[in-house]
């Protein structure tokens, strides 16, 4: 009796362990040849840690209210210039020199000039004006830039002294604009005649005396 006890119950564990691995067996059958589920976007989104927003850049605004309002300008450690105030933000004035640094051609060589008008259909890189312009402004270093003034800077203050334009700088040009003070147009000439270089700045107000 004891012995087909032992039988029985060995055999119902044979019978037990099959059923469990065949049970395991197509569960992981299944498992596998079961397609996953794609996830829609709005699962993504709320799944996804939220970005921080990122910073806006602040937009500089300009002002014209002081607009043709003369002041002095420490230029330099050692030297102080007038200018007029053409526009300004927060930090900044945009002004142009009172003052001319003095006469340059706009461009000349020895290959252009009033003799050779052919020459200079083809210039070089280097502007007379613009080395004039970087010679006679050198000394600045309160000052954080400069350049030329162009048509807009003559819309928004007419100026005492006639003056060279900065424009294109196609090679073709052997007329280049200046803007007239007598007249108060603007008006071309050739390259290689001399006019006043007045620059215009940009400046910190902690630099500049009203």
């Amino acid at each position: 009796m004891k012995k087909d006890t032992k039988i029985i119950i060995i055999i119902a564990l044979v019978v037990v362990s099959l059923l469990s691995y065949i049970t395991y067996y197509f569960t992981s059958s299944l498992n596998k040849s079961e397609p996953k589920k794609e996830v829609n976007s709005s699962q993504q989104i709320d799944n996804q840690v939220e970005e921080e927003p990122k910073e806006e850049v602040p937009q500089i605004v300009e002002s014209t209210e002081n607009q043709g309002k003369e002041v002095n300008v420490q230029v330099s450690s050692e030297q102080v210039l007038p200018f007029y105030i053409l526009k300004e933000d927060d930090n900044t004035y945009t002004l142009i020199a009172k003052n001319s640094l003095g006469q340059s051609p706009y461009y000349t060589s020895e290959d252009c000039n009033s003799d050779n008008e052919n020459g200079c259909v083809v210039k070089t890189n280097e502007l007379n004006i613009e080395t004039f312009l970087r010679e006679n402004t050198n000394t600045w270093n309160n000052v954080g830039e400069f350049r030329l003034p162009n048509k807009d800077d003559i819309t928004a203050l007419k100026h005492e002294n006639s003056y060279w334009l900065k424009e294109g700088e196609e090679k073709e040009q052997i007329d280049v604009s200046y803007y007239d003070s007598t007249s108060q147009e603007v008006k071309t000439d050739k390259i290689y005649n001399s006019h006043d270089v007045i620059p215009i700045i940009k400046v910190l107000k902690m630099f500049v005396e009203s």
